[in-house]
């Protein structure tokens, strides 16, 4: 085969690299969407199933975001978005405090509702030693 020739088969690591997928994803793939070349010593996978296959990943993969533009704007535009941007800082630090007090008050609750079990258990054992009937010495 020379080298301007495309082989006719891939190695599981070569299609690993063309595909961008892990080498379980491939390997999960032979016998379904990727056909393995019969008799070769190590797993191969014919040329043709490999390219269907990454085109049809090609195809399903999700649009690449638009390139970010940078935007120059007046000064007054580039204050109004400092001002929400300091705006919105302030709102999430008042969010977070109050999940921290949420989040206390929870742990607080918590523990009440242990104790409460803790002396439930006490007292309906204490009632049960004086309220059970005393069998009979004969």
């Amino acid at each position: 085969m020379s080298s301007s020739e495309e082989p006719q088969s891939y190695s599981v690591s070569e299609a690993v690299k063309m595909s961008g997928k892990s080498e379980a994803t491939v390997r999960r793939q032979i016998g379904g969407k990727l056909a393995e070349v019969e008799g070769a010593g190590p797993t191969r996978i014919t040329a043709a199933s490999l390219v269907v296959w990454c085109d049809e990943l090609r195809r399903r993969a999700p649009a690449p975001l638009e390139p970010i533009v940078e935007r120059s704007g007046t000064v007054d535009e580039l204050a109004a978005l400092q001002s929400r941007i300091g705006a919105l800082e302030h709102a999430n630090e008042n969010l977070s405090a109050v999940n921290l007090r949420l989040a206390t008050e929870n742990e607080q609750l918590r523990h009440t509702v242990q104790s409460l079990r803790q002396a439930h258990v006490i007292l309906t054992d204490e009632l049960g030693t004086y309220t059970s009937p005393g069998i009979p010495d004969n």
